[in-house]
């Protein structure tokens, strides 16, 4: 609590208005447009093989990214691709235990932000992969 009283929540509001400024609207999975998923909500499983788990932490680690930024940014791309917008805004889990010393604290301290990702068709994926996660690391002091 001492560390959310010291914040200035100012300088969050201009954070969150400035990083989601220009955003089209929500990211729809249901609705009228004929492009978007039609039964929802439909649970989908799927567990990686040792293999792919592998692949994926090795393409994290060449590219200079964590394995949740290939993860997230998979998902973005996902979604992007299956509205027909490119884009997509999404809300990310965090711990909401920023700091030193809020790891023994006692409770569900969870948070949900959103994350907008943006792939332009100009990118590598080393560009995309790069600002997903530059986006999520901004947002951190932010989370509240």
């Amino acid at each position: 609590a001492r560390t959310l009283a010291a914040k200035d929540p100012a300088v969050s509001e201009r954070f969150w208005t400035e990083h989601l400024a220009g955003l089209p609207g929500p990211t729809l999975l249901a609705g009228p447009a004929p492009q978007l998923i039609e039964e929802l909500p439909r649970p989908l499983v799927h567990t990686l093989s040792a293999e792919l788990s592998e692949l994926l932490r090795e393409t994290a680690r060449t590219r200079g990214v964590t394995l949740n930024s290939v993860l997230t940014g998979a998902f973005g791309l996902f979604l992007g691709a299956r509205t027909g917008r490119g884009d997509a805004v999404f809300g990310v889990t965090v711990s909401g235990r920023e700091g030193e010393g809020h790891g023994d604290i006692v409770g569900v301290l969870l948070n949900t932000v959103p994350l907008w990702t943006r792939a332009r068709p100009d990118d590598s994926v080393d560009a995309f992969l790069s600002s997903v996660q530059a986006a999520r690391v901004a947002a951190m002091d932010h989370e509240h």
